[in-house]
């Protein structure tokens, strides 16, 4: 273990390393770059310790068209005497289109376990050996550079975690998933952390590093999948495969199995919690005493100088300027938890009550909170600080404003929520009379139960009933679709109070939508009919639900075949 800020470069290798060890189970830098592989993931085949490939990025692309462009030697002497196999990659790479690629990165690649795990050789001794020369290794960590390290260290300096295993994190984050959205829900799991003082610096900075891992796995997850405890994750990124630690675990924890490798970054690859760059370090000044005289700071020239050794000692050490950027927060509303898009109308958005909205920034990435309301005011910093995904149980207002840990701030953003109301699915229903009296009586002909364009009372059966005064003996005859009645004909007529208690099996669970009741008088003028109807899941006798309250009715019963009706 080294301890103490490493020298830029070497730290820059050490992080491209860790990440190097998920991409291809090796250690040393030779090791892993000299790894290939073949079309297992649909992108052709995949080079060097980052697995660059023909994906949608092309990196692969990019580096075999540089070494052939400006170090054909190299690429000469690593296929030596397979002069055909040569001519044919430098077709490829020439004048090959990115899908065309594919299908030849496909047909180089062989089977491994029933997986197009490897490629075919000459081809992967002459990548191997390109890889591993001194010219394909520079373009490479320039790749790296330039696409994962530069993003991943510029958001590292904007948020207050400080060691090189919260740099790796990022870094890892980025080269496996190709960016970090949920940079504002970070920043407000660390104002968490360091509002904490019931933990120590060490501890915050581990519980950091857990925060990078587990917000770029699951707020920032792609095809979400049920687990074997149960909960939803990407199994490949956190659990692995119940046995494993997966990914993103092994680097929360700092150590772990990854597909029976064990993951060692301490012993393997220098990468630890100790702080990973000079600025990390603090900007507390220099004291030092020259005989009597206290020396606070110091001064080379107007540049004030932030750590100065004696022999091998550091006094004082870190930035005394800090970071800081004008750039503007970006964000964007997403509804999807299987993919990074955002919702087509950044402007409206229909949710069932306690669907998940995200709120995600987009590139090029700052470090930033985020604050919102839902009542339509314009939110200010005092506002509800965004800590995870929101929810909402109905219709309203959203406004966010996003503001970077340098104060910059994005335009409030306004979106309409709307919330679809919460329907239940039901079973059973029971339909109960309040009828007293000749005029205001319990009469029923026919009552339909509808989901959607489809009466179930048709399929239903009928579970108990009261006793029928009057009418029909068979109280069947309310689901047999009959709406019309004949002279001097009685409908079924409870007289007690309450009465009828008519349970009703649907067969299933159904998301009612509308509810139908018919009667009639056989003496010709309409009665009051008073009832309700409830609704139960389960049909245990303690659980009903009213869904419809006509027990204190002063309507007329319609004449047939219209009747009352409840749209639920």
């Amino acid at each position: 273990m080294t301890t103490g800020v490493l020298p830029f470069s070497d730290l820059k290798i050490k992080v491209n390393l860790n990440t190097g060890f998920f991409e291809t189970s090796g250690i040393t830098e030779n090791t892993q770059m000299a790894v290939t592989s073949g079309n297992h993931d649909d992108a052709g085949l995949s080079i060097g310790n980052l697995q660059f490939n023909f994906g949608q990025a092309d990196r692969a692309q990019e580096w075999f068209k540089y070494m052939i462009d400006n170090h054909v030697s190299v690429v000469n002497s690593a296929f030596g005497a397979n002069t055909t196999e040569l001519a044919t990659f430098k077709n490829v790479i020439n004048t090959y289109t990115r899908a065309n690629r594919i299908i030849w990165g496909d047909s180089i690649s062989a089977l491994v376990n029933g997986e197009k795990r490897a490629l075919v050789e000459p081809y992967k001794s002459a990548f191997a050996t390109m890889l591993t020369s001194a010219e394909g290794k520079a373009k490479y960590y320039a790749m790296s550079d330039a696409y994962y390290w530069t993003p991943s260290y510029e958001l590292f300096r904007h948020l207050s975690c400080k060691s090189r295993f919260s740099i790796a994190s990022l870094f890892d984050v980025y080269v496996n998933k190709g960016r970090y959205y949920p940079v504002n829900l970070l920043v407000a799991d660390f104002d968490a952390i360091d509002a904490n003082g019931a933990i120590d610096a060490t501890e915050k900075e581990r519980q950091k590093n857990y925060a990078i891992n587990y917000r770029g796995n699951y707020d920032n997850a792609v095809k979400p999948t049920e687990n074997a405890w149960g909960g939803i994750d990407q199994v490949t990124f956190w659990h692995g495969d119940g046995v494993d630690d997966g990914r993103r675990g092994c680097m929360a924890n700092q150590e772990g199995n990854y597909y029976g490798a064990i993951y060692a970054p301490e012993t393997n690859f220098d990468i630890n919690q100790e702080p990973a760059t000079d600025e990390k370090v603090g900007s507390t000044p220099i004291n030092v005493n020259l005989g009597e005289i206290a020396v606070d700071n110091i001064f080379l020239g107007a540049t004030q100088i932030s750590k100065l050794y004696l022999g091998t000692t550091l006094i004082g050490g870190g930035e005394v300027s800090p970071v800081t950027s004008s750039r503007v927060p970006k964000t964007q509303f997403r509804t999807n938890a299987g993919s990074y898009a955002g919702i087509p109308d950044q402007a409206n958005v229909t949710l069932n009550s306690g669907d998940p909205l995200w709120i995600d920034c987009q590139e090029p990435f700052v470090g930033c909170r985020t604050y919102y309301t839902k009542d339509g005011s314009t939110p200010t910093t005092s506002s509800a600080l965004y800590s995870e995904a929101l929810t909402f149980t109905g219709s309203c207002t959203l406004k966010t404003l996003t503001v970077s840990v340098f104060g910059i701030a994005e335009a409030v953003k306004t979106l309409a929520v709307t919330v679809n109301p919460i329907i239940t699915s039901w079973r059973y229903l029971k339909i109960q009379g309040y009828g007293t009296s000749i005029d205001t009586t319990t009469r029923i002909i026919e009552f339909e139960a509808w989901h959607g364009a489809t009466n179930r009372m048709t399929t239903a059966t009928i579970l108990s009933n009261d006793a029928i005064n009057q009418g029909s003996t068979d109280v069947n005859t309310i689901k047999d679709g009959v709406k019309t009645t004949t002279t001097n004909t009685y409908p079924i007529w409870w007289s007690a109070v309450p009465n009828a208690n008519v349970v009703i099996d649907l067969g299933d669970w159904y998301a009612l939508t509308k509810l139908n009741y018919y009667s009639f008088s056989n003496a010709g003028d309409q009665r009051q009919n008073r009832f309700k109807v409830f609704a139960s899941t389960t049909n245990n006798g303690t659980d009903w639900t009213l869904l419809w309250d006509m027990s204190a009715n002063t309507t007329p019963q319609p004449i047939l075949p219209s009747g009352y009706e409840k749209t639920l």
